[in-house]
């Protein structure tokens, strides 16, 4: 089978330096703040029957184009974690600010009505952790996950000179995505 076929690229729409540019970043989302689109949603119960809400973000610009992070949104009874559940609705456009206060926003009920519609700048950092292999082998990985703010409005000033696309690519154009597990 011709190599182009068995890998499905099309090379006319690709452009080097992009690629080049993806390889480098490596195989997880460099540190650092990345213009992204939100992809995915769902919601989850974990075995201790706390529930989350687990967000897919696809940075759409920059060296890490492409590459998707996973974020997990714990329900939780302190103020700190429902606040941030609120922070990420609020910059989603799941509610919208009127003056002091956060109101819903009509026809949005949850993150999955925002999908592949809200753009954010994700901001990730690098944690390490270590894991046992099927054979016992302790081995040591670093996953890509977004700082405890993790994202920030398209307006933000920290993020002015972050690489941004105007449009968001469509889901089904996008590169197949690169998993960063959490």
């Amino acid at each position: 089978m011709p190599l182009l076929e068995e890998l499905g690229v099309d090379v006319a729409t690709m452009n080097v330096a992009e690629m080049e540019d993806q390889i480098k970043a490596g195989p997880i989302p460099p540190e650092g703040l990345h213009h992204a689109v939100l992809r995915g949603f769902r919601e989850g119960t974990a075995n201790t029957g706390r529930k989350f809400r687990e967000l897919v973000f696809e940075i759409i610009a920059g060296p890490a184009k492409g590459m998707t992070v996973k974020e997990s949104l714990w329900n939780s009874d302190e103020a700190k974690g429902k606040n941030r559940v609120l922070l990420f609705a609020h910059r989603l456009g799941v509610l919208k600010r009127d003056g002091e206060k956060l109101v819903p926003i009509a026809g949005i009920n949850d993150f999955g009505d925002v999908i592949n519609k809200a753009q954010c700048f994700i901001d990730i950092k690098h944690k390490k952790r270590t894991y046992k292999t099927d054979k016992g082998e302790e081995r040591e990985t670093t996953d890509a996950i977004l700082s405890f703010e993790g994202i920030m409005p398209m307006d933000d000033k920290r993020a002015a000179n972050v690489a941004r696309v105007g449009a968001v690519p469509p889901s089904s154009a996008a590169p197949k995505p690169k998993y960063a597990e959490l």
